[in-house]
């Protein structure tokens, strides 16, 4: 898409993903329009998408993140495969109420409570297929999550093996989801062994709301589209 669109190589930046690190050249954009959000002299680094395009099953360009969401208001809802882009001085809430949105290296982070009476911060993650939530090494270590646990799968992501098996429930705003199929991390690096929060909370979960996300002002709102109190995805 770089070579097609004849953008201006610029430098080279490190590009770090859940397939590792790499040096990776950088581009410049004179402009990018988004719904009502244009960004000017916009910079994208190159990254190899053949295997997110082999997991969604269809061709994509490029991916857009923070820089859009710091400049808009963004409602994604996942249950409909539907994203807004809204100019935020043009915005009004007229649904759910505004919670705390914590931005750990510009990934959002919010707290959730889970069995045994946890409560950590976990990141969202609006791409990972339909994962419900994934604990981080460190978590799964320190309170034992596999102590007891059956086992249902194992898998290795190429930083170390993920088990899968069920979570007796876990709370995110508000809302309890009751016999989870969860993952656990056993990575010794990459993106699943990070210390800064507990793990990651998936679509499979997610897609019980629609996340309207204000970066700006440091909140979210989460507004069910289902109305039981309790879910089992």
């Amino acid at each position: 898409a770089a070579r097609v669109l004849d953008l201006d190589k610029i430098g080279e930046v490190p590009l770090t993903s859940i397939f590792g690190r790499e040096i990776r050249p950088l581009y410049s954009a004179q402009r990018v329009q988004i719904g009502p959000i244009t960004i000017e002299n916009s910079l994208f680094v190159e990254m190899d998408l053949a295997q997110v395009n082999e997991a969604l099953g269809e061709e994509i360009e490029g991916v857009i993140g923070y820089p859009l969401f710091a400049r808009a208001i963004v409602e994604v809802d996942v249950s409909s495969d539907r994203v807004l882009v809204h100019d935020p001085e043009n915005f009004n809430l007229d649904e759910g109420e505004w919670e705390e949105l914590i931005l750990d290296f510009n990934h959002p982070v919010i707290e959730a409570s889970f069995e045994g009476d946890h409560i950590g911060q976990f990141r969202l993650d609006i791409g990972a297929g339909n994962n419900n939530v994934l604990f981080h090494t460190e978590a799964v270590n320190e309170l034992g999550l596999l102590q007891g646990r059956e086992i249902i799968d194992e898998q290795d992501f190429g930083h170390g093996p993920i088990v899968f098996g069920e979570l007796n429930w876990i709370e995110i705003a508000g809302v309890r989801f009751e016999g989870v199929q969860a993952a656990f991390s056993k990575a010794e690096s990459g993106p699943f062994a990070d210390t800064n929060t507990m793990g990651n909370i998936g679509v499979g979960l997610l897609s019980s709301f629609r996340l309207i996300f204000d970066y700006q002002n440091g909140r979210i709102s989460f507004v069910e589209v289902q109305h039981s109190s309790t879910h089992s995805p």
